[in-house]
């Protein structure tokens, strides 16, 4: 068992994910987001050094969890929503209360994580207006 095990569990649960999902290669936005949390909170938290943390996540490079925790320590200055889920994340795994999934703010609707227009939002724009193109 890995001294990390309880926050991997903590950050899953706060963004709706299994600590399999989590661990995975996945890019969407809100596995990258996760993975960043983890790895601040980690590092802040912790004694460990980049490669205990990266191993957390089954990463075998401890520049990964270098770079999103220099990159958290940034964005969180101004990003309130970040900041907010550091700290509920924080709270519930030092506090060893059960944690509960956190409403999180999602692109709006259509966006897909690399920035495209899904299949289902441009049908339903065309459907609107007479089948022209979104373009």
């Amino acid at each position: 068992m890995h001294p990390l095990d309880e926050l991997v569990e903590v950050v899953a649960k706060a963004y709706y994910l299994t600590p399999q999902t989590l661990r995975s290669k996945n890019r969407r936005a809100r596995y990258r987001e996760a993975r960043k949390v983890f790895y601040y909170i980690a590092r802040k938290n912790t004694n460990l050094t980049f490669d205990d943390i990266a191993q957390a996540l089954n990463r075998s490079n401890p520049y990964s969890p270098m770079k999103q925790h220099r990159e958290m320590a940034e964005l969180i200055k101004s990003d309130q929503r970040l900041r907010r889920m550091v700290e509920i994340c924080e709270y519930y795994w030092q506090s060893g209360e059960e944690p509960q999934p956190v409403p999180i703010v999602v692109k709006p609707t259509g966006e897909a994580d690399d920035g495209r227009t899904r299949n289902s939002e441009r049908e339903i724009n065309q459907s609107n207006d007479g089948g022209a193109s979104p373009d």
